[in-house]
Parts: C-alpha cells; structure tokens; sequence
C-alpha cells in the first residue's frame, strides 16, 4: 500500500507541496520568532503571530485533504477556498475529537487507543462525504469496524516509517552541517529548515496512504448507515467528559500527595516561585498632602519634595 501511495504522490507531488508549503514557510518563521527574536518581538505580537500559524495550518490541512480525496480534479486555488469554506466545521471536529480521545484515555487508556484508531478516518469521512462533528466519528468507527488490527499496524508503519526516515536525513544532514562548522543556533535553524522541507513529502505522502486505506475499508462496506440520535452520541461523549474532569482532580490529588510527603513538584508553586524572581514591590508610598492652590497630593520623593522643583506659588 505504501508504494501505491508514493507513485500516487510523485503524479501530484506540485499541488501537494505548494499546498503545504505556505503553511511550513510560516510555521518556521514564527519559530524563528520565537527562538531567535523573542527579546525584541512583544509577547502580545508573538501570540498574535502564533494564532495566525495555527489558523493557516488548520486551512493547510483542510486544503490537503480535499487534494488527496481528489487530486485529479484539485488545484491551488480550489483546494484553499474549500480550506476556508470548511474552516470552523473542520476545527469543531477537531475539537470533539481531542475532547472524546483526551478524555476515554483519561478515564481509561485502552479506550483511548480504541477509539484512536476507529475514528482514523473521520477527517476524510468529513472531507469526502460531508459528515459533520460526531456523525463523520461515528462513520469512520463503523468502516474500521471489524478491520481494528489492521488499521492499527499499518498505521504504526506508517508512522514508523516516515519518522524513522526523518530521524536519519535529519541526523546525517545535521552531523554535516555540525562538521562545518556552524554556529549552534545556526545548526538548529538547519536542522529545523531540513524537518520542513522533508515534511514537504512525508505529509502529504502519509494523507495519500491513509486516503487509500480510507477507500479500501469505504468499499469492503459499501453503503452504511450509523446511529445519528442524540442518545447514542451521549454514550461516547458523556464518558469523554467524565475522563477530562478527571484531570484536575488527578492534579490537585498529585500535589495533595506531594507535599504530605514532602516532596515537591516542579510547577506546582510556579507563582510563588516567579512572585520570588520577580518581586513586586507593594510598599505604600509616603504621600504627604500638600495643597499648592491646586488640590494635588505630592509624594515625597516627587522632584518637589527633594528640593529640584520649587512648588507654585498659592493661588490668590
């Protein structure tokens, strides 16, 4: 399968890497940012910046899907218009999707992993067949349905595969560039800049192999109809939410047993810790009255009180 997915993508490999490549370009430049100038870029700016490359990243990828779904009719322009289209669809799919994972693998690991690999194929389900938030979920569990260990090794090789292959470029290249003598923040940019530009073909290569196993399983079922009521969704949602308020009570029963034991938690006094770098200095001034004929209080070490200024004289 993996070497239908690479001649699949050497056919399309323009349109997929110029759909990516925007994102990446300001991915790194707001890394750069981050890293390199973040003592002279505001904090404000640098936030700003970070919710403008997750916004084109999200647009990235919604743009990628629909080119791998159907590359032969796909362009450019199409793609990131359908990107923009779908963009807060896409994301609230997102959304429940980390909720439902995040939250059975915090109330159970092993549900967690199950319904990790049956909801695999919910962002092409939304792409292909228009199912919305938990109905694209639900449709991609009943495909995997019944082909769960497959599903789940060939996207472990995938995986293994492609990040493997990322770590050996990445390490010769990087081992190259240390021998020549670069600079350590110069090596990172290197190395970073090599990751991006392999990214250019290892994602859309993994989207064509999991597009391909997505129709694979689509035609060993045909036509399926799932279980659309609100009660059937509660049955997986309800749980997921039970696992998330899990989190803070699991934390504060952490840091509860930590200290009973003596033992502290990196983080877990991080005000206290941070108040104790950075003081704040809360002395009340010693603001002495003074009615100058304009009904002004004049602290004391104003340049008034120090003697540099003379006060105005009273109004007659």
């Amino acid at each position: 399968m993996l070497g239908q997915a690479w001649r699949q993508y050497k056919v399309h490999a323009a349109l997929f890497t110029s759909i990516i490549f925007i994102p990446l370009v300001v991915s790194l430049l707001v890394s750069l940012v981050q890293e390199g100038w973040g003592a002279v870029v505001p904090g404000s700016a640098v936030f700003i910046l970070s919710i403008v490359s997750a916004i084109v990243s999200l647009l990235g990828q919604i743009a990628l899907f629909t080119a791998v779904s159907d590359p032969s009719q796909a362009t450019f322009a199409s793609s990131y218009s359908a990107g923009m289209k779908r963009f807060f669809p896409y994301l609230w799919l997102m959304i429940i999707s980390v909720i439902t994972l995040l939250g059975l693998t915090m109330l159970f690991v092993i549900p967690g992993i199950l319904f990790s690999v049956w909801f695999a194929m919910g962002m092409f389900v939304f792409i292909v067949e228009d199912e919305r938030g938990m109905n694209a979920l639900l449709k991609s569990k009943a495909y995997v349905a019944g082909h769960w260990w497959g599903v789940l090794w060939r996207l472990i090789f995938v995986g293994l595969f492609i990040g493997i292959l990322t770590l050996v470029i990445s390490g010769i290249l990087g081992g190259l560039f240390a021998m020549a003598g670069l600079t350590p923040a110069m090596l990172l940019i290197s190395i970073a800049v090599v990751a991006g530009l392999l990214s250019l073909v290892f994602t859309p290569l993994s989207y064509v192999y999991v597009f391909d196993l997505y129709q694979a399983l689509k035609g060993s079922k045909g036509a399926i109809e799932i279980n659309r009521t609100g009660a059937h969704k509660a049955k997986f949602i309800i749980p997921a939410l039970i696992g998330l308020a899990i989190i803070p009570f699991f934390i504060g029963s952490l840091i509860f047993y930590a200290k009973s034991q003596g033992v502290t938690i990196p983080g877990a006094n991080m005000f206290n810790e941070l108040l104790q770098q950075y003081p704040i200095d809360v002395t009340p001034r010693n603001v002495i009255p003074r009615d100058y004929g304009t009904g002004a209080e004049v602290p004391a070490d104003s340049p008034i009180q120090s003697g540099i200024m003379q006060p105005p004289a009273p109004a007659q």
